[in-house]
This record gives structure tokens, C-alpha cells and sequence, in this order.
């Protein structure tokens, strides 16, 4: 069968698309096919196949009349290189610039309420290859079924029984956001890649720039020598934008599931974050968390002069989730608190483990929606009324927060249920809560008919929070605005062992030890609030 080409106009040469793949007509560089072709043969591994398949099918999805090349600049003084970074799926090499121009690809979102824009899709292999066939039992979801043979898994994977990846979101191109990623590179990233790269993976995750093909140009002269240098940069589709967080996060899913080294375990942190790799490790195979933890009830009068425990917002009552409840079969001896382990080791599955929400430590009221204008978390009436609101759901904090596969698989499989539900069918919230955090518990937790197949969420105390103390059972760290300035600093301590023996310090601001109140008094105090909404 003859295959057709499309030449495309390109800001320094032609590139030709054709249907096996993307050739570059100047320099004369392989296919994305052709690459995931011989790296496939060389592994050996039938899931490479699917990567190439997914490679051939999206290369085809090409709008002729937009920006779509490979610049032919030098790097750092190098030759002609073209900078390949991963799109949407681990192993789907595309160029830098491709990677940026989210109008190329054409995706349909994965987080969309307005079906007049975006009809609702027939085929569910639009939000790719991990949803083609959906999972119908819980075996082919249970990482203990994974062979874990380094003739299953590609050479640059983890090559464990535990395989945690950690997807660090990240804003594309400012001075700020390549100093908190070369701040991590330099400190937690590091150790991780010269100890425990036998078990973890990490990579930062950006999305697409809004602004047309100027600020992709922009974007890519920005990241271009970054992403060359360190080759730990990946994109997922969408726009770069704070309300556009729950598809992003969706997509990062998406993409670790994607992955051949089939990660038993997935980390979505931020940037703004000090992560202390021994510690999470820790979590896994002592399946450490806090079951059970108070949720304060308001009392709300009966008709008969008696009162019940309650809770209501705006006259409803609100659903109660409760973290998971189970007797203790191992104290952990460390001081904190209700620390219990389940009987069986490491903690393969049913994890969804983070700081439970909360704005004072210690309360974790649920979800409701915040109508406070001044506020960062606004959300109008109008955007979402109160009865449409799914109130009540626990969820863990977005800076920092730990999964297994099978229940990054339920999110996803959720998300992607919503999203080719007719109208009667799909939730109203679907796509108006801006929130990643609250969105993916909501969803892990509305995920079955049967409470007993829902995703419960745990507490761990060493997610700490911005207004949280440091002290030696710390797992991870939101800095928030003390990012990066604190991070060497940090790495210092914990280099040298003061960290494992003493509390350390790890915030600028002063306040009393989770003092929510008085840590957000100061935090408001930053223009970056005054200008962006008040915590």
C-alpha cells in the first residue's frame, strides 16, 4: 500500500508526515516509529509493540496548517540534535516541539463538561492504549501478579518486586519553575538516582503553553537545553494552567500506567516539595498509616429536644468517609500515634495514602466547596450549585500524595467512565471542579456501587503541610514559597544524619507548629497571594 505525504511549511525546513511515522526532511532523522521499532527489538518486549502501535496511530493525527518541526539551532554547541521527549505515553518519543504544540495533536480532553465543544466520544481508544481494554478483574490489576523478571522489564526500569514511580508536576518556563526542578535535581532527585534507582523513578511532568505557536517557539527555546541535559522531562496533553490541574493529574496517571516498567506504585508531588525517598520506601513495605482520625461533627437539634452528632453543610447532610478502621497487628515504635500495619507485606494494593485533607491539623472535615471570593478555592454558585456538589469526600493533599497501580488504574478507569457518559449519566461536578486533589478522591470514592469496592483514603503523619514542623518521621515536605530556598539546606541535613535523629527546620515563616491560622496569616502576606486569591 503506497503511503501518502503531507509536506508542512516549518519555521527553518520542511518536516514530512507521513503514515508510518514522522521524518524529518532536512536533517533526515529516523521515524518516531522506526525508533520505537529497533528499541523494542532490542528489548525483546512485547509490550514495546503497543508503544509502536501508539506511535503510528498518533503520528497520523496531524493538522497540516499548524507549527509542527524541529529546529535546527545547536545544542550547548553540540550538532544538529533533535531533543526527543516522552508525549502523553511512556516510550512516545516525540520531538520537543511537538510535545508543546497541544493544537497538533488535537486530543480529546479527559476533563470536560461542555459536550457543545467537545461531543461526547465513541471510541474509547481516544484517551489511549491503557483504557482499549478495560481491566474486568481484580487479578489483572494486582501488582503481585506482575512478573518482575529483568527479562520482562526494559533495561532502564526498576527491576524490584516494588517499582514506585514519582511524577513531580511542574510549570513550563520560568526562571522559578527550572530553579525549584534544578533544586530537586541537585538534592532528593539525586539521591534517588544514585541509591535507590533500583526501586524508583522520577520525572517531571509539564503540559502544553497557551498562546499560540509564538509562546510553543518560546517554550521551546526555553526547555530545550534543559530537557537535552537531563532527559527528565515528559509532557501530557492539555493546557498549563492552575484550573486545568485535574486533567493534567489525570493524564500523569494515565501516563505512569502507560509505562513498561509497570510501577507497583505512583507518587503525583509538585515541585514545591522536599521528598525523602528512604521514607516512602518505608510506607510500602511497612504499610504504615493512621486508620482512624477524629472527623469533628457539628450537633444539630432533633425534633423531639435531643441532638445528634451531624454533619451539614448549608442545610444537607453531608456523607461521612471515614479512613479505614482495622486492629493493629504491628505497632510502629517510632512515637507517632495509631501507627498500625496491616498482616500482609510490602503494601501492594488498595493504597491511597497522603495527609488527609485538612486546613488545621488534626481536622479533616470533607469536602464542600468554598464561597468565599476572596479565596484561592473560590467556586461560584454558578460554576457549581450547592445540590450538585459531592460533598463529604475525604481526600489527601495535592502536593504530595501515594498510590498503587490498581488504584491509579480505578481513578483513571473513572475519569475516563465520566467522560463517555451521556448526560443523564454523567455527574454535573464532572469537569467543573478545578481541584486535582479533591477531584481524584471523589472519584476513587464514587468509583463503584458497592461501598466495599470504593478506594478508602489514609493518613500518614509524615506528609506535612506548609504550616507542619519537620521533625525525623517527616516522608515529605510541602516548602510551598519556601521553595527552592530551603531545599540545599534540607538535602544537607538529611545528608548528614541530623535529620533521622532530630526535628529540622523547614520553613521561613514564623508561626507556631501547626498553627494553620498563623502560618496562612503569613503566607497571605505574599504578593503571589494578594494577586492570586488568599489561602
Amino acid at each position: 500500500m503506497p503511503t501518502s505525504t503531507a509536506t508542512i511549511p516549518t519555521r527553518h525546513h520542511r518536516v514530512a508526515f507521513s503514515e508510518a511515522g514522522i521524518i524529518d526532511g532536512n536533517s533526515g532523522h529516523r521515524s518516531v516509529a522506526a525508533l520505537l521499532q529497533n528499541r523494542r527489538m532490542a528489548l525483546e518486549n512485547p509490550s514495546e509493540n503497543q508503544i509502536l502501535d501508539r506511535a503510528r496511530f498518533a503520528a497520523t493525527r496531524h493538522q497540516p496548517s499548524l507549527l509542527f518541526d524541529d529546529y535546527d539551532t545547536p545544542i550547548a554547541g553540540g550538532g544538529n540534535n533533535v531533543v526527543l521527549v516522552d508525549y502523553k505515553e511512556a516510550g512516545m518519543k516525540v520531538s520537543l516541539l511537538q510535545a508543546l504544540n497541544a493544537s497538533y495533536w488535537n486530543e480529546y480532553p479527559i476533563y470536560e463538561n461542555d459536550t457543545s465543544r467537545f461531543p461526547i466520544p465513541t471510541d474509547i481508544s481516544v484517551f489511549g492504549s491503557i483504557t482499549s481494554a478495560p481491566t474486568s478483574s481484580a487479578s489483572s490489576n494486582d501488582p503481585t501478579s506482575i512478573p518482575n523478571s529483568p527479562e520482562v522489564l526494559p533495561e532502564h526500569c526498576p527491576q524490584g518486586s516494588v517499582r514506585l514511580f514519582i511524577a513531580i508536576t511542574t510549570r513550563c518556563c520560568t526562571p522559578s519553575a527550572r530553579a525549584k526542578r534544578d533544586a530537586i535535581r541537585a538534592s532528593w532527585l539525586k539521591t534517588i538516582q544514585t541509591q535507590f534507582n533500583d526501586q524508583i523513578t522520577a520525572q517531571f511532568v509539564l503540559s502544553q503553553p497557551a498562546g499560540g505557536d509564538t509562546a510553543i517557539l518560546d517554550a521551546a527555546d526555553f526547555l530545550r537545553e534543559e530537557a537535552a541535559t537531563y532527559g527528565d522531562i515528559s509532557f501530557v496533553p492539555g493546557e498549563e494552567s492552575y484550573r486545568q490541574l485535574p486533567a493534567k493529574t489525570l493524564q500523569t496517571l494515565h501516563y505512569a500506567l502507560s509505562s513498561p516498567c509497570r510501577y507497583t506504585h505512583i507518587v503525583k508531588t509538585d515541585d514545591d516539595v522536599f521528598l525523602r525517598p528512604e521514607k516512602m520506601l518505608d510506607i510500602i513495605y511497612n504499610a504504615e498509616r493512621q486508620y482512624e482520625l477524629d472527623i469533628p461533627s457539628p450537633v444539630t437539634p432533633n425534633a423531639d429536644g435531643t441532638s445528634s452528632q451531624e454533619r451539614v453543610f448549608d442545610g444537607r447532610k453531608v456523607p461521612t468517609f471515614r479512613s479505614e478502621t482495622r486492629a493493629t497487628t504491628k505497632n510502629v515504635d517510632d512515637g507517632r500515634d495509631n501507627m498500625t500495619a496491616p498482616i500482609s507485606t510490602p503494601w501492594l494494593t488498595g493504597m491511597y495514602l497522603g495527609k488527609l485533607d485538612s486546613n488545621r491539623t488534626g481536622i479533616f472535615p470533607g469536602w464542600h466547596p468554598i464561597r468565599d471570593t476572596t479565596s484561592k478555592w473560590y467556586l461560584s454558585e454558578s460554576d457549581l450549585p450547592d445540590s450538585e456538589c459531592p460533598l463529604g469526600a475525604r481526600w489527601t493533599s495535592g502536593w504530595g500524595y501515594m498510590m498503587s497501580r490498581d488504584v491509579a488504574q480505578k481513578a483513571w478507569d473513572a475519569a475516563v467512565k465520566n467522560a463517555m457518559a451521556s448526560e443523564p449519566e454523567r455527574p454535573v461536578w464532572w469537569g467543573r471542579l478545578p481541584w486535582e486533589d479533591s477531584l481524584i478522591a471523589i472519584l476513587l470514592q464514587s468509583y463503584h456501587d458497592d461501598e466495599k469496592e470504593r478506594v478508602i483514603a489514609s493518613h500518614h503523619p509524615g506528609f506535612k503541610a506548609a504550616w507542619d514542623f519537620c521533625d525525623e518521621h517527616t516522608v515529605l515536605k510541602h516548602l510551598d514559597n519556601d521553595a527552592p530556598l530551603l531545599t540545599a539546606g534540607l538535602q544537607a541535613q538529611e545528608a548528614s544524619g541530623l535529620w533521622s535523629k532530630k526535628e529540622v527546620v523547614c520553613t521561613s515563616g514564623v508561626f507556631d507548629r501547626g498553627d494553620y491560622q498563623g502560618w496562612r496569616t503569613w503566607r497571605n502576606s505574599f504578593p503571589d497571594n494578594i494577586k492570586g486569591g488568599f489561602m
